[in-house]
């Protein structure tokens, strides 16, 4: 056993704690995101539309705090909070969080209806400094409906 296999079974258990919404999101709202912060990855013909999408501090009441780009070294942990419109057949999403180049984890979320809120957390290790990214994929097609870059340092 290396030293990653360890690092990317907690970093899994961890986002296995993943809080989920299972009514629809209250109101259309604009996504709200930095300047280069989020990248359309694709314009396929999916019925599956990311309408925002950001790294987080945390999430409350099923809203994202703090979101932003940088981070410092010191933070634990970090969210990543999609809201999705959907032609309401139950489909599943992953979060797919990369340091650098190398996936560190990836969590399967459900959608349940046409409108809906979700979100994954993921430990970042202290070492772990630099470059990040969260892929948004449609698990049925893996299409890649949103890349959300930001950094550690």
């Amino acid at each position: 056993m290396n030293f990653k296999t360890p690092l990317l079974l907690s970093s899994v258990l961890c986002c296995l704690a993943i809080a989920q919404q299972t009514e629809p999101a209250a109101k259309k709202t604009a996504p709200q995101s930095q300047p280069g912060q989020i990248q359309q990855a694709s314009q396929g013909a999916s019925d599956v539309k990311i309408t925002r999408a950001v790294v987080c501090l945390n999430v409350n009441e099923r809203e994202p705090e703090e979101p932003g780009n940088v981070f410092p070294p010191e933070v634990k942990r970090l969210y990543c909070f999609t809201e999705i419109k959907s032609s309401g057949d139950p489909l599943e999403i992953q979060h797919r969080w990369y340091w650098k180049d190398e996936l560190m984890s990836a969590v399967p979320l459900n959608v349940k209806s046409a409108r809906f809120r979700t979100y994954s957390a993921k430990s970042i290790p202290s070492y772990a400094v630099g470059d990040w990214r969260v892929a948004i994929v449609n698990s049925r097609d893996e299409e890649t409906l949103q890349i959300i870059n930001f950094e550690i340092k």
